[in-house]
Formats: structure tokens, C-alpha cells, sequence
């Protein structure tokens, strides 16, 4: 059963997402948006393609696994599995919707009790940009072990963020924009504790790389997408 959701116009803008509906060839705006409708209040929703796609792009002859797994790829949509039963969740899913009280509790249990969840699901039609999820920086730094002097294996080895070379190198390729040592330190801070750190540490640089400077809006606020 469908629930009613919040779209904020800030969505229609949304360049990733536009991003990867170019590349991947597959309408993910709407079906990301479809996608709220179906999560319960904690942004939590069975993995089940062939039953979404008839309640949320029921016209449209496509492979819904395809759109999920591209969604997954960027960090749109988090896969995990409890009890061998699929399920997706919505990281941003909370910071982004106002849930009506009277909405029952949530029946799916928490991504965080899949003990084998990956870091990253990627399909062979999307590239590998991250979503992008733009969440206040953290006031406060703790020292980190730079790239240049980690003796542990890892290129950039913070509290909770831990890089090899090919993962650090990838950051610096994608988000050119960035300082990737400082917005690693300040990552590192923000998501301290977090176990699935990886693809939201993606999330957020994505979003500093397209405005590095943390741009206002014209209203005077930062931008908040789901």
C-alpha cells in the first residue's frame, strides 16, 4: 500500500540523479520519487522489483531490478539482507520527510542487522557516481593520519574512514573540486560510529564536489535533496 510523501522542489534540480538517468538510460528520478511512496516511515521497503515496478512505473516495459540496482550503485538506495528476505533503504530518507504520527511503526527490520552488507552494488550500465546527500558539516576535526604518512596499509586511515590506495584515488579522480584530505578529515568526524560509512562518505563528497564552497541558495540557506 502506497503512502503519501513530500517532493521538494529542490528534486527537479537534482544533477545527480539527472546524471545517472543519462547514463543508465533508466527513468530513476520518477522511480526514486515512486520509491518514497512505497518505504515505510523509516524509509525501509521490501526488495521485491517485479511488485514495484507494477505500483510505481506500471506503463513502462524496463527491468525495475536495473533501476534499483542503479539507484544502489550511487547511493540512492541502500540492499541488505536479514533472514535471507531482501530489503532497500532510503539513507536520506529521514532527514528529508515529515512522517505523519499516525503512520504505524515500521515491520521491517534495520539495515544495520545485515552483518554481510556491502559497501557498493553496482550495475554494469551506471558508472560510478555517488548520490548526492547533502547533510551539515561537523564544527569540530580530529586528527587523522594524512595520505602521505599512514604505515598500515591504508592511504588515508582516519577514526572510522579507512582508504586504500585505489579507493583514495578514485575519491581524488571523481570529486576534482574538493580538498580530499580536509573533506576526508571532516568526514571522518561526521561519521564517527557509522558502519556503513563508505557510501555515505560517497554521498557527501559528491554533493561538495558540485558546490565545493557549500553555496547558499538564492533564499539564502543551503540546498537540502533528498
Amino acid at each position: 500500500m502506497g503512502r503519501i510523501r513530500t517532493i521538494k522542489p529542490e528534486f527537479f534540480l537534482h544533477e545527480g540523479l539527472f546524471d545517472l538517468e543519462q547514463e543508465s538510460q533508466l527513468p530513476v528520478r520518477l522511480a526514486f520519487a515512486g520509491l518514497w511512496c512505497q518505504c515505510d516511515r523509516e524509509g525501509r521497503f521490501k526488495w521485491q522489483p517485479r511488485k514495484l515496478k507494477v505500483t510505481i512505473l506500471p506503463y513502462d516495459e524496463i527491468d525495475f531490478a536495473r533501476v534499483l540496482d542503479a539507484l544502489t550503485t550511487r547511493g540512492f538506495v541502500q540492499k541488505y539482507t536479514v533472514d535471507s528476505v531482501e530489503y532497500g533503504h532510503i539513507p536520506s530518507f529521514s532527514d528529508h520527510q515529515v512522517v505523519n504520527n499516525r503512520e504505524r511503526a515500521s515491520v521491517y527490520p534495520d539495515p544495520s542487522n545485515d552483518k554481510g552488507l556491502t559497501r557498493e552494488q553496482r550495475d554494469e550500465h551506471a558508472s560510478s557516481t555517488r548520490a548526492s546527500i547533502n547533510l551539515q558539516e561537523g564544527k569540530g576535526r580530529e586528527q587523522v593520519n594524512p595520505a602521505s604518512k599512514s604505515e598500515s596499509g591504508y592511504v588515508f586511515e582516519g577514526q572510522t574512514i579507512k582508504l586504500k590506495r585505489d579507493d583514495y584515488e578514485k575519491c581524488i579522480a571523481q570529486y576534482p573540486h574538493l580538498d580530499i584530505d580536509e573533506q576526508l578529515s571532516q568526514l571522518d568526524l561526521e561519521l564517527q560510529g557509522k558502519r556503513k560509512w563508505f557510501m555515505e562518505m560517497h554521498s557527501k563528497l559528491n554533493y561538495r564536489n558540485k558546490t565545493p564552497t557549500h553555496q547558499r541558495s538564492y533564499y539564502g540557506a543551503e540546498e537540502h535533496v533528498i
